[in-house]
């Protein structure tokens, strides 16, 4: 921007680098299908995570009670949950949150 009058000229330049908003996502690899059946109760839940900030903002729920013992790696996306599977059928929510947006995924394995 540069402005002239009688009396002289002033000039300023600001630069500005647009950095597009992207939505966090989230994928459940482990388990491969919804629907799943198994016979043991301890199950190991994966899923892969991209456009977080670095973990934060993301909720594991099974059957509607938060999992809190799960590992992120941010470098990977990977997340993971040891967890007892109760009788009958098991239903887990992962969510993640930024500025951006929000992604949920829900997956239900029998017991």
């Amino acid at each position: 921007l540069t402005s002239t009058t009688s009396c002289g000229t002033d000039a300023e330049t600001v630069v500005v680098n647009y950095q597009p908003c992207v939505l966090p996502t989230v994928n459940i690899t482990s388990p491969v299908s919804n629907g799943l059946t198994v016979t043991n109760a301890n199950f190991n839940l994966t899923a892969l995570i991209q456009n977080t900030n670095n973990g934060q903002g993301i909720a594991v729920k099974l059957n509607n009670t938060a999992i809190t013992n799960y590992s992120f790696n941010a470098t990977t996306g990977v997340l993971q949950a040891n967890v007892s599977l109760a009788p009958g059928l098991n239903t887990f929510v992962i969510t993640a949150t930024t500025a951006c947006g929000t992604d949920s995924k829900t997956v239900t394995i029998t017991t």
